[in-house]
């Protein structure tokens, strides 16, 4: 080898061992829980937390020296207050988010990629220590378009030895769960439209998480209509700091198409973007703000979501060049926890087909 060749390598080998050593580690969380309306201060105590630009960079810095930066510290995907920092202790303010365990991460690069540590469900909101569960649509015999009559099965599945807990909550508090035990069950749940949450006992290996299926059809139809899928969602499924994309959504005058949007934090308020734009040309269809009604606080059992639902067809009327289109839902780094799909129905037939994020 090359003496050029083995110096590339050797400072490929010394850069790669400078972020290696510089990754943050993470030893103390004090306090683990606080308030789900945020603004308890906690102190993160490790190695490494001070943003680091090593001696030996690739890609070269835009700055020599670069000035002091503050580490990116995240509660459940939202960002922290930083108050102070060094390289061994960190002291923040934590954002809100609705009562439950949560990931905390710490990112100390200067710029990226990103050198992040994550901490899994280190701190815990309020005194729910459940996870909490979105089932995006409850219906029973709900009446719809042309003479339509939608109703939604859930169905839940244990597969343990023994009883997991699976309740829905109430801002006045948590009736009492449901013994699963090896068996199918059916949870009856209560909703002011749009969705409902269900609390789970958290499962940790070896055990089998629960499973649920839930399905939405017409029931004034034949019975031989299986209805559409639709999928239950968790609270880590959430987009925190970035945006939703709905991607190749069918487009055609005899079909109705209907965004929904969900804040899983619950019903919490706020604004949310939507833009909707040609699928093949992206070019910007509609551009709107949407405004979630919500009570502006966060609680440790919310029952329900934060909803809203837009009929998109009029918000862009129906171009006869349009097959298909893209909905962006959200934005890079708005501080609230997302869900979104859009349900692309047949006028005729009041067939749906649902399109969810891609991550």
């Amino acid at each position: 080898m090359r003496p050029a060749a083995i110096t590339a390598v050797l400072v490929c080998l010394i850069t790669t061992s400078a972020f290696a050593q510089r990754r943050p580690i993470i030893e103390s969380i004090e306090p683990r829980s606080g308030l789900p309306n945020g603004g308890t201060t906690v102190t993160i105590r490790g190695k490494n937390l001070y943003p680091y630009v090593p001696p030996v960079t690739a890609p070269k810095p835009d700055c020599t020296p670069c000035p002091p930066r503050p580490p990116q510290v995240l509660f459940g995907g939202k960002s922290a207050g930083i108050v102070s920092y060094s390289d061994d202790t960190l002291v923040v303010k934590t954002p809100p988010n609705a009562g439950g365990l949560y990931d905390v991460q710490v990112d100390n690069a200067y710029f990226n990629p990103p050198s992040i540590t994550t901490l899994p469900r280190a701190f815990q909101y309020g005194d729910n220590d459940l996870d909490r569960v979105l089932v995006p649509i409850v219906a029973d015999r709900v009446l719809g378009a042309f003479g339509s009559i939608w109703s939604a099965e859930l169905v839940g599945r244990n597969d343990n030895d023994v009883d997991i807990q699976v309740q829905q909550s109430s801002q006045s508090g948590a009736p009492p769960g449901l013994g699963a035990h090896n068996s199918t069950f059916r949870p009856k749940l209560l909703t002011q439209g749009g969705g409902a949450f269900m609390y789970i006992g958290h499962v940790d290996p070896p055990l089998i998480p629960i499973s649920f299926n839930l399905r939405v059809r017409d029931i004034s139809r034949e019975e031989s209509n299986w209805g559409t899928e639709v999928p239950v969602v968790r609270a880590e499924d959430g987009f925190v700091n970035r945006p939703i994309h709905l991607l190749h959504v069918p487009f055609e005058g005899e079909s109705r198409v209907t965004l929904r949007i969900y804040d899983l934090d619950g019903v919490t308020g706020g604004q949310v973007p939507v833009i909707v734009r040609d699928n093949e040309s992206e070019r910007v269809l509609a551009s709107i703000v949407v405004s979630l009604p919500g009570y502006g606080e966060y609680f440790d059992y919310p029952a329900f979501p934060g909803y809203v639902q837009l009929d998109v067809g009029s918000l862009i009327g129906n171009p006869s060049a349009i097959r298909r289109i893209r909905i962006q839902v959200g934005e890079q780094f708005l501080q609230k926890r997302l869900w979104a799909m859009a349900s692309v129905t047949d006028q005729e037939t009041q067939l749906a087909t649902l399109i969810t994020p891609t991550r």
